[in-house]
């Protein structure tokens, strides 16, 4: 008897119980005398995973209906299935976003309860089941096996991916676990996801609709990604209880970046380049390259929590994979308006992709195209663009006068802001530096990030881009002299454009040049499959294209060890966060609210080192409660007023009215029904440092004004103070 072949292959199987294995034991990373947060860990992933794969399916919905409705948008493919369901699933992302955004401009969420925060998602799940049930009758395969794209030996089986992976995948897992704004020292505890990314979807749920805010200045960007959140807010009811799902969401579309970068890595090997390269590469490339993404650390840093960074990325993957042949069976204005919608996208989830998704793509687009195609690919493109952003510049414009504050307060005006606020946005988010001293802030963050001394002993400094700068340079050098060389040149232009953006328009901050990972990776991975390629080509007597020697073990081993020590340092980075304990804080989103707590607990907790829980539990119902250098108040509950550092609040401007008379400033708030005044020193001092904070809140006399005209109520380790206004 023949034995009957299992349902799922060995590796793929390893793979798994390894990832499983090693999330395990990072959930026991709790410190000394903590207790493992295991099932927390195992209650979180159950309550929060089933809203981002709702959502996700949602999206594949749309993206099948849009690829069924454009033939020949993938690329060709040998293979037995007829549809391209992983790249539907990215256009689908792209689509609901921009939907998702649009509507929540409109206010349309809240409108009816949750019926239309509901209605995109049950829309999509449908288009998705009729996808499905017509890829059951046509398509044997519903995900496209690779290995008939060549017939050929590989160097890498798909199988053996995800135990190659783990050690990645592990950590992106627990980390998207954990309460939000606490792992990450490179992004001070995740602060980013505290003051803007989470908080204004939780201000939006009380609202009732998307919008901009004078008193938090992100509000006034796109926020595509911040509205799908903000939708996952509406569908739970509360947005602290949506945070994990917003983090498993933002994780899921780091997998799919790092998959579709590996597609787009195949498409560019295998048109016009060496053929022993094509040939040594097919699915091994795709394999490589989505290893490379998803093990770079700083993927794992800012996949696991709720940023903006992944769709942009996932943008960049999607439109280098449909860019990557230039032969195609759609026309021109057609895929100009993909390539406008993904650039769009991009751009609404992160404004700084204009420079590193939409230049890039819309360069790439122009060169695989005749110039008599150009026209038209631009117009719908640039038309598809504008539609897709017009609800974030039409709300802007119609609350500022500037469509696209806090940008061009020079020429389209400052809005509510000051010129001293404009200029101190403009030089914290710019370098004017000279030239070299720019480049030499490139080097650091860059080329060597987290390797050797640091330049600045205060900013953490970690390999969080390891040396995969240095492997893309090799891998493309080696590409082009195997005939790679126009697919180099491409993909050279595109890091050469991010580049000129990053180091001309931007603060030079290493996670800003995040989107360098989809080129870099394609470019290391060619190097790779174009070295093997070189290292064993057709047997003695074959003919090109004919029957191929096995590659030896010894080089399968050899790529898999690199592979698999590619995905350590993040494994490294992650057991050193919070002091060793990086699990301490898995599940933990409503006990540092003070909610899961009991009353003992509360007040014990509370006074003694959670200034949240004592401002949520044990205040006065009334209390209303004027935050100063706290502009990351996610987990405040109740009545509170806060700013973020480059906007002015009620205390500024009463000092502003009467700089000498600090008593009227406490019988103003008093009036306008402040009862408290919470100040976080330690932050006012840093942003002074930084050299952002307003003269009215200079730490050190603001301390002694209101130590003089206020009743302090408790002070915490940390410094912060907490008064009563009499």
């Amino acid at each position: 008897m023949t034995a009957r072949p299992s349902a799922v292959p060995m590796p793929i199987a390893c793979g798994f119980i390894v990832t499983l294995f090693i999330a395990f034991v990072l959930t026991t990373m709790t410190g000394s005398g903590s207790a493992p947060l295991t099932m927390g860990a195992i209650l979180a992933l159950v309550d929060g995973l089933p809203w981002p794969l709702l959502w996700l399916f949602a999206a594949y919905g749309y993206g099948a209906w849009l690829v069924s409705k454009v033939p020949g948008l993938a690329p060709p493919r040998r293979t037995s299935a007829g549809f391209d369901h992983l790249l539907a699933l990215a256009l689908g992302v792209a689509i609901l976003l921009a939907l998702g955004h649009g509507l929540a401009r409109l206010g349309a969420f809240q409108l009816f309860g949750t019926l239309l925060a509901w209605a995109p998602l049950l829309l999509g799940v449908v288009l998705a089941a009729l996808r499905i049930r017509r890829a059951a009758a046509s398509d044997p395969a519903p995900i496209p096996d690779p290995t008939p794209l060549n017939p050929h030996p590989p160097l890498i089986s798909p199988r053996w991916a995800l135990l190659l992976a783990a050690p990645a995948l592990a950590v992106l897992l627990v980390a998207s676990l954990s309460a939000p704004g606490l792992l990450w020292s490179t992004e001070f505890g995740g602060y980013d996801v505290l003051s803007y990314h989470l908080q204004l979807p939780a201000e939006w749920l009380d609202h009732g609709r998307m919008g901009p805010l004078e008193h938090n200045v992100y509000s006034f960007l796109p926020g595509f990604m911040e509205a799908a959140y903000y939708q996952l807010a509406v569908l739970r009811g509360d947005a602290v209880a949506a945070a994990v799902s917003g983090q498993l969401l933002h994780a899921a579309l780091a997998l799919l970046a790092a998959v579709m970068t590996g597609r787009a890595a195949h498409g560019f090997l295998t048109d016009r380049a060496s053929e022993e390269a094509r040939r040594s590469g097919d699915h091994s490339a795709v394999i490589i390259a989505a290893v490379l993404v998803i093990g770079t650390p700083w993927v794992l840093v800012t996949g696991s929590l709720a940023y903006n960074e992944m769709p942009v990325v996932l943008m960049l993957a999607t439109g280098l994979f449909l860019l990557a042949r230039p032969a195609r069976e759609i026309a021109a204005w057609k895929i100009g308006a993909i390539i406008g919608l993904i650039a769009a996208v991009a751009v609404g989830a992160k404004l700084t992709a204009v420079g590193y998704v939409a230049a890039p793509l819309g360069v790439l687009l122009l060169w695989q195209l005749p110039r008599s195609a150009w026209f038209k690919a631009v117009l719908a493109g640039s038309l598809v663009g504008l539609i897709v952003l017009c609800p974030w510049l039409l709300d802007i414009a119609r609350q500022s006068g500037n469509p696209v504050f806090p940008f061009a307060t020079d020429s389209l005006g400052l809005a509510h802001w000051s010129e001293e606020q404009a200029r101190t946005w403009n030089e914290a988010h710019q370098i004017t530096a000279p030239i070299g001293e720019r480049m030499m802030h490139a080097w650091n963050e860059l080329g060597r990030f987290g390797i050797g001394d640091p330049p600045n002993e205060q900013e953490p400094w970690k390999p969080q881009w390891l040396i995969l700068p240095w492997l893309a340079l090799l891998g493309g050098i080696l590409f082009a002299i195997r005939g790679g060389s126009r697919r180099t040149a491409q993909l050279a232009v595109v890091v050469a454009v991010q580049l000129i953006f990053w180091i001309g328009f931007t603060h030079i901050k290493s996670r800003f040049m995040l989107p360098a990972v989809v080129p870099l990776s394609i470019l290391t991975t060619l190097g790779v499959v174009t070295l093997f390629g070189a290292a064993f080509g057709p047997v003695l007597g074959g003919a090109l294209g004919g029957a191929r020697a096995a590659p030896p073990t010894i080089y399968r081993f050899l790529v898999a060890g690199c592979l698999l020590l590619w995905c350590l340092p993040g494994l490294l980075i992650f057991a050193r966060e919070s002091g060793g304990a990086p699990a301490a804080h898995l599940g933990m989103t409503e006990v540092l609210t003070g909610d899961a707590l009991s009353a003992a607990q509360r007040r014990e907790l509370g006074r003694r080192a959670v200034p949240w829980i004592y401002l949520n539990h044990l205040l006065p119902d009334d209390a209303h409660v004027l935050l100063i250098g706290e502009a990351a108040p996610f987990y405040l509950r109740g009545s509170f007023t806060y700013t973020t550092v480059w906007d002015r609040g009620p205390l500024e401007e009463l000092a502003g009215l009467s700089p000498d008379e600090p008593e009227q400033w406490f019988a103003a708030l008093g009036e306008r029904g402040y009862t408290h005044v919470y100040v976080d020193p330690t932050m006012l001092r840093i942003w002074k440092r930084s050299g952002w904070l307003a003269d009215a809140l200079e730490p050190e006399h603001l301390l002694e004004v209101l130590e003089e005209h206020l009743s302090q109520v408790r002070s915490w380790p940390a410094g912060a103070r907490l008064y009563r206004i009499n």
